[in-house]
């Protein structure tokens, strides 16, 4: 009934696959700010780089270097000075380093990613970019002036194969683009929501985090979504409506569990369906529709493009290869600044519309009489659960239901 074939999407522009070295007049002198948590995720990739002769691991803050002397000691031995304050470490640092990273709390992203700009330095802040419009434009205008740039950690952002797809959108490759669905459910224990002082949080401290689903472990899919909507190859969408339906069965202060429905200003219908307080994992996936067929794309497996008269499917890569492939991008881009990475204008429309439905929607708790405290079998980790909607979220999302269509008793006021 219709045709199938494999091949490699890269070479639809040729965008290259192997790891791009800087030039060789020197290796650019990189500042990390934190080695445990996620940091510990940026230093394995920095060692890496610098094993590889593409950087020199330069400066690292380190607040609690006394519960991991082995690291530390590591680290110096390598010439990497270990600081225990950010501001210290940029004061001492100003106008000597290349890139500074930073996989730090929402809270400090805009004042970091400020800080480092002024002392001189290109920026990698994780994601999101920040946690308010108003901290992502700020960061916007001083990047304009510094003559730097700064790139978020949107993984996927830096992918061949999703700039590839991008094209492929563009060109008409499933007609006009009609309609964008993620679907992301993945369980959290209680303790992802006490491991820090912000997880869960609308603000922290005083200062706004909105840490949810969909600013956080998912905020990957929902930046992709809006990226995929954009009008030109390396813009993003903006989105212009958004009807959010917020709830929350964790003990927290925001919501675990979302469904968005909205419109961008290139007339894509935008829907989300987002849960962290699940039983189990379902395959985090994006679904595009468009006039004469279809892209699904699913996180670390492929993508599919459907068409009436044939199929094609590319491999993605793996969660961990593609962390990879953003670190040797990124170094390629300090030698050559014509090298793709995602910027700050791609990234802050996933904060705008973040920062609409936190500013618009009201929180519903969910009736504890539906749902249940389990212990996880795989892991051992308490976490609460709501029977059954892996099954309503995923009935939705293939079927696009807005809110009110689907089965939710467990929503009913």
């Amino acid at each position: 009934m219709t045709a199938s074939k494999k091949s490699n999407m890269c070479s639809i522009k040729g965008i290259p696959l192997s790891a791009e070295s800087p030039s060789a007049g020197h290796r650019p002198r990189v500042a990390l700010v934190g080695i445990s948590g996620y940091g510990a995720v940026h230093l394995a990739e920095l060692l890496h780089l610098q094993d590889t002769g593409r950087i020199d691991l330069t400066a690292c803050v380190a607040i609690d270097a006394q519960t991991q002397p082995e690291i530390v000691s590591s680290l110096s031995a390598k010439g990497c000075e270990i600081h225990g304050d950010y501001h210290a470490m940029i004061r001492a640092h100003a106008g000597k380093l290349d890139l500074c990273c930073l996989p730090t709390p929402i809270s400090c992203h805009a004042p970091m990613c400020l800080a480092a700009l002024e002392a001189g330095t290109n920026v990698l802040v994780e994601k999101p970019l920040a946690a308010t419009l108003a901290d992502a434009n700020a960061i916007a205008s001083a990047e304009q002036g510094s003559g730097q740039f700064v790139a978020v950690g949107y993984q996927d952002m830096y992918q061949p194969e999703n700039l590839a797809l991008k094209r492929a959108l563009l060109r008409g490759a499933i007609g006009r683009l009609r309609e964008i669905r993620v679907c992301a459910v993945r369980p959290r224990p209680l303790g992802y929501y006490s491991r820090n002082h912000w997880a869960g949080r609308i603000k922290a401290r005083g200062v706004p985090v909105y840490d949810s689903p969909v600013n956080n472990a998912f905020a990957h899919f929902v930046n992709l979504a809006l990226f995929f909507a954009g009008p030109s190859p390396e813009s993003a969408a903006c989105p212009l409506r958004v009807r959010a339906d917020l709830f929350r069965a964790q003990p927290i202060e925001n919501f675990d569990t979302a469904v968005l429905h909205g419109e961008t200003d290139t007339g894509v219908a935008l829907k989300i369906y987002a849960t962290h307080s699940c039983e189990t994992a379902l395959p985090l996936q994006i679904l595009l529709v468009g006039d004469t067929g279809t892209a699904e794309w699913t996180s670390g497996g492929s993508i599919r493009i459907k068409t009436a008269g044939a199929e094609e499917q590319f491999a993605l890569p793996s969660f961990a290869e593609a962390r990879r492939r953003m670190f040797d991008r990124l170094a390629a881009r300090l030698a050559d600044p014509t090298v793709f990475v995602c910027g700050v204008p791609l990234a802050t429309e996933q904060v705008r519309l973040v920062n609409m439905i936190q500013d618009t929607t009201t929180i519903r708790d969910i009736p504890a009489d539906w749902c249940r405290q389990r212990t996880s079998e795989s892991t051992g980790d308490e976490q609460i659960a709501i029977p059954g909607i892996e099954a309503a979220f995923r009935s939705a999302f293939l079927e696009g239901k807005v809110f009110g269509e689907m089965e939710c008793p467990w929503a009913q006021p």
